[in-house]
């Protein structure tokens, strides 16, 4: 899920640690050439909507309250997953899949991302 807003941010992170529950979050940072390409890459057009909210994003989690930011512009998603892994406690299971099955898994969720 993607909050931006710092307020909202307080409201449902802050109130979910003030009751006790453990939450981890981490802003997923890239700078806007990176975003643009990846939405590309995900057949968004030129001024589609979600290149038009970059901006906005950016300048929210910019705020302090977003403190622990992955910076992925350089990283694939395994190294992204296993980041937050680490920083999580958490040991992640082999990926033992063929390099054949993940391209293929990966085309899959990208189709399945598509907007028509």
């Amino acid at each position: 899920m993607t909050i931006v807003n710092p307020q909202y941010f307080e409201e449902i992170v802050g109130r979910l640690r003030v009751d006790g529950i453990i939450v981890n979050h981490f802003v997923l940072w890239a700078s806007k050439e990176t975003l643009k390409k990846r939405l590309r890459s995900r057949g968004e057009r030129k001024n589609s909507w979600g290149e038009q909210q970059i901006d906005r994003c950016l300048q929210g989690l910019s705020d302090d309250v977003f403190e622990k930011k992955i910076h992925t512009d350089d990283m694939t998603i395994e190294q992204v997953a296993e980041t937050i892994a680490e920083m999580s406690g958490i040991t992640l299971l082999p990926d033992n899949r063929s390099t054949l099955r993940k391209k293929i898994d990966r085309i899959k969720t990208q189709l399945q991302h598509l907007r028509l």
